[in-house]
């Protein structure tokens, strides 16, 4: 006669008993199986870490290289440039979020140079009041800066906002760049090749 349920705890814990047919299953799972099992775990704490990486906010203030797994607000309203890491494992995230309007003229560089930018890459900005545009995609194979230009009544404004993912092999750009002043003219933004 099949035993329906038994005297069989998981972790030696009555609150945790299991049925006779459940630990039949169990032998059935090998040890190569199990190790699969840690994997998806350890993988998961990896997503839900990266998920929950922001706790804090770190002012960018002149040019530098990116920390991964870093929240930026811009408080530097001059040129400079901004350095992607050298090292990144899949999955980690940088975001930048300006706090201030970028000055006339100012020129904001995010790569590094021969680290191309992922054609996977949506970027946006305005282009005139009440309208935006599509920041042309990066080619993925010669485009190693985000170049973003200050001006009157465009860009770059208060709010915008990128975030950088690294995908394993490059880096995937996501953003809005808002306008400054009236916002009467269009944003100047562009994956473009290594600056001078």
């Amino acid at each position: 006669m099949a035993q329906t349920k038994g005297k069989y705890w998981l972790a030696g814990h009555s609150d945790t008993e299991i049925t006779y047919d459940e630990v039949k299953e169990l032998a059935t799972i090998s040890e190569t199986d199990f190790g699969v099992v840690s994997d998806l775990t350890n993988s998961a704490a990896n997503i839900n870490a990266a998920r929950d990486a922001f706790t804090a906010s770190t002012a960018l203030s002149a040019a530098t290289t990116l920390t991964v797994n870093t929240l930026y607000h811009v408080t530097d309203t001059d040129t400079a440039i901004y350095a992607m890491p050298a090292s990144a494992t899949k999955g980690d995230v940088i975001k930048v979020v300006y706090s201030v309007d970028v000055a006339n003229a100012g020129i904001h560089d995010y790569g590094t140079a021969s680290a191309f930018w992922a054609a996977s890459s949506n970027v946006f900005k305005k282009a005139g009041v009440e309208i935006w545009a599509f920041v042309t995609k990066p080619n993925g194979s010669s485009n190693d800066f985000l170049k973003l230009t200050g001006a009157a009544n465009a860009g770059v404004g208060i709010g915008s906002w990128l975030t950088f993912t690294y995908n394993g092999t490059l880096w995937h750009a996501e953003g809005k760049i808002y306008a400054k002043g009236a916002g009467s003219s269009a944003v100047t933004a562009a994956f473009a090749d290594t600056t001078g």
